[in-house]
C-alpha cells in the first residue's frame, strides 16, 4: 500500500512582466524577453540583467519549477530557441550556474507535499481565471515551504470548513500577483481589505503553508487529528512525505471526504491516539500488507515502535 502523488507542479506563464519567488530565496524575478528584475522581497534591493535577446521572442515563458527548484525562462528569439535557467545556489543567484547576485541560500530540508485532485495546466492566466482553491493551495503549500520564514500574519486565523475556500480565495486575491509572488498591498485595488501587511511578504507564503497543512492534519504529544477542517471542495486528496513534530514520517488519502489510507513510519516507541471526524470509530490496522490486519478502535491509543512501518485502511464507523 503505498501513496503517492503523479502530478508534478510546475505552474507558468507567457505574458511579459510576470514575477514569481526564486526557490530557496526571499528573491523575486520579475522577466522580460529582454530583460530581468530581481528583487529581494526581505530588504527591497534590486538588481537588473540584461538577457541580449533579439525580438520579437515569440512563446516566451516564465515556468516556476517547483520540483527542481529552479526558475526556468525561455522563448524563440530570432536568433533561435533560448532558455536560461534561474536558481539559488549557496553563494547566490546565478543563471545557468554563473552567479550574478550574491545572497545566502535558504538550507534545503524534506519538503512535504500535497494533492487535491487536480490535473489541469498550470497556464496561470487559466488559474486566474479558475479560481480553484483545489489547484492552487498545492502549489501555495509547496512554495511556501521553499522560502525563509518572516514571522506571522493576523489575515490568517481558524475558520469553519465551509468558510475555507473563500477565505483563501480573497488572500489569493489580495496577497499575490504574478505566478503567486507576493504582495504587501493590494495594487489592484479589488475592495476586499483595507488593511496593508507589514513585515516581508513572504509571510503570505510562510503563513499560509502552516494553515494549509492545518486544514489537513493537526498533532500534539498525544494525538494525531487528521482532516481536522476539510473544506466541501476538498472532497478528494493525498498527503505524503508529511514529518511530525517527533519525525514520523506519514503518508494519507482521502476519498468522498472519508480517510481511505494511511500509512505509518514511527521514529520512536510511544503512543499516539488517531482523531478522525465523525463518525468513524475503527479501522484495519497491519504492520505488514502480508498480514490479515486486525479491527483497532480509534478510541484506544495506537502504539507505534521506533523504524516500525503501520498501514491503516478500512475505516467504519
Amino acid at each position: 500500500m503505498k501513496i503517492t502523488i503523479a502530478e508534478r507542479l510546475r505552474p507558468f506563464s507567457h505574458l511579459p512582466g510576470a514575477s514569481c519567488v526564486i526557490p530557496w530565496s526571499s528573491f523575486k524575478v520579475q522577466a522580460f524577453p529582454a530583460l530581468l528584475i530581481f528583487e529581494n522581497l526581505n530588504t527591497s534591493e534590486k538588481h537588473e540583467y540584461k538577457l541580449g535577446w533579439k525580438g520579437p521572442v515569440n512563446e516566451f515563458t516564465l515556468e516556476l519549477d517547483l520540483e527542481k527548484g529552479v526558475v526556468w525562462v525561455y522563448g524563440k528569439t530570432l536568433d533561435g530557441h533560448r532558455r536560461i535557467c534561474i536558481e539559488m545556489q549557496e553563494a547566490g543567484i546565478a543563471i545557468d550556474k554563473t552567479l550574478i547576485i550574491p545572497g545566502t541560500r535558504l538550507m534545503p530540508h524534506p519538503i512535504e507535499r500535497l494533492s487535491l485532485g487536480m490535473s489541469k495546466k498550470l497556464d496561470w492566466e487559466l488559474v486566474l481565471r479558475r479560481q480553484e482553491m483545489a489547484e492552487i493551495l498545492p502549489i501555495w503549500f509547496r512554495l511556501g515551504q521553499m522560502v525563509p520564514k518572516g514571522g506571522t500574519a493576523s489575515l490568517f486565523q481558524e475558520c469553519d470548513k465551509l468558510d475555507v475556500t473563500n477565505l483563501y480565495l480573497k488572500l489569493f486575491l489580495v496577497g499575490f500577483e504574478g505566478i503567486l509572488t507576493p504582495r504587501l498591498a493590494d495594487t489592484m485595488h479589488q475592495g476586499i481589505v483595507s488593511e496593508k501587511i507589514l513585515g516581508s511578504p513572504l509571510i503570505l507564503l510562510t503563513e499560509g503553508a502552516k494553515y494549509i497543512r492545518a486544514l489537513f492534519f493537526k498533532e500534539s504529544e498525544e494525538s494525531w487529528d487528521f482532516l481536522p477542517c476539510l473544506s466541501p471542495e476538498f472532497h478528494a486528496g493525498r498527503f505524503v512525505q508529511l514529518t511530525t513534530k517527533a519525525g514520523d514520517k506519514i503518508d494519507f488519502e482521502w476519498s468522498k471526504k472519508v480517510l481511505q489510507k494511511v500509512v505509518i513510519h514511527a521514529e520512536s516507541d510511544r503512543e499516539i491516539v488517531i482523531c478522525l471526524p465523525k463518525p468513524l470509530t475503527s479501522c484495519r490496522l497491519r504492520s505488514s500488507l502480508k498480514e490479515k490486519g486486525r479491527r483497532h478502535f480509534l478510541e484506544k491509543p495506537l502504539i507505534l515502535r521506533q523504524s516500525q512501518k503501520l498501514f491503516l485502511d478500512r475505516f467504519e464507523k
